[in-house]
């Protein structure tokens, strides 16, 4: 099948038996003829031979380029075309495919955030649940440990005791009025005699008060059997050759300092026997306030 330059090369040849058919009739000259033929000639030729001769020269026309040559060049743009087209729709893909997967990622991570958040706010609120936990569980150790340091004798656990039964915010208020009411009975009603036990080579009814200060004072009675500070409160008590007014004051000293319970409730012993005063230890409050108000009664 004849290609586009075939048959321009065929209606080019019907031209040229044209233009000899009309020389031969003498229509046409022959000059004219001849030029048209060498034109026409060139013409059949360039056409006829299509792709193989991509373009022809003719003085004072010009270049005439075959049609085959455009049409290669318009191809292989369309094909650059083409390419770039497809590279520029592999791009909108990847470029849509990476949005897509962003969105889902994102969509992801949202989620994941929303689930972080709620077990962050499970978690804190169950490490405040533990945290109120662990301080309930405190404030319990802490209050039997000062009752048994309170039974121990402690001064300190048992006046704690008493301040808590005051202090309507602490949860064991009332367990800790009852705890520090049964020490108190536990003293008053358990206050035995105790004998001092004297070295030989020391005869105690020469120590005077500042003598009996010392050896309470002492290390050894410190670092002894607790009973050893009780027997020496009732041996001061029953030393009458000493002034009463020592001896009182002795007692309110030991009631104002002295850590342990028992001696303290002692020297509340020795100081109602002394004073005549009609009042149970360890009810200290009661002492120091009847001596502000008779110290100066006793010489």
């Amino acid at each position: 099948m004849l290609e586009f330059g075939g048959y321009v090369a065929l209606v080019l040849l019907a031209v040229e038996v044209w233009l000899t058919f009309r020389l031969v009739l003498g229509k046409t000259q022959k000059v004219p003829y001849i030029t048209a033929s060498v034109v026409m000639a060139g013409l059949i030729v360039f056409f006829w031979l299509g792709n193989r001769v991509t373009e022809i020269t003719i003085r004072s026309v010009g270049t005439i380029k075959t049609a085959a040559d455009q049409a290669s060049r318009y191809v292989e743009e369309i094909k650059q075309i083409k390419t770039d087209v497809e590279s520029q729709q592999r791009a909108i893909t990847a470029v849509t495919a990476n949005a897509q997967n962003a969105d889902r990622l994102l969509k992801e991570l949202e989620v994941k955030n929303d689930q972080a958040s709620q077990q962050l706010h499970e978690l804190t609120d169950q490490l405040q649940a533990a945290a109120k936990t662990n301080e309930r569980l405190e404030i319990v150790t802490r209050f039997a440990s000062t009752v048994l340091a309170a039974q121990a004798d402690d001064r300190q656990a048992y006046d704690q005791l008493q301040a808590w039964e005051k202090e309507s915010s602490f949860p064991y208020a009332e367990n800790a009025g009852i705890a520090w009411r049964a020490i108190e009975r536990n003293i008053e009603f358990l206050m035995l005699n105790y004998k001092f036990p004297w070295n030989a080579k020391i005869d105690p009814a020469k120590l005077g008060i500042d003598d009996l200060r010392g050896i309470y004072a002492s290390r050894k009675i410190a670092s002894g059997h607790p009973n050893l500070k009780l027997g020496l409160l009732q041996y001061i008590a029953d030393r009458s050759d000493i002034a009463e007014k020592s001896r009182l004051q002795f007692f309110i000293d030991v009631m104002h300092n002295d850590t342990n319970l028992k001696a303290i409730a002692y020297a509340g012993q020795g100081f109602s026997k002394v004073a005549h005063l009609d009042a149970r230890p360890p009810a200290l409050s009661v002492f120091f306030d009847w001596w502000k108000e008779n110290a100066e009664k006793f010489s």
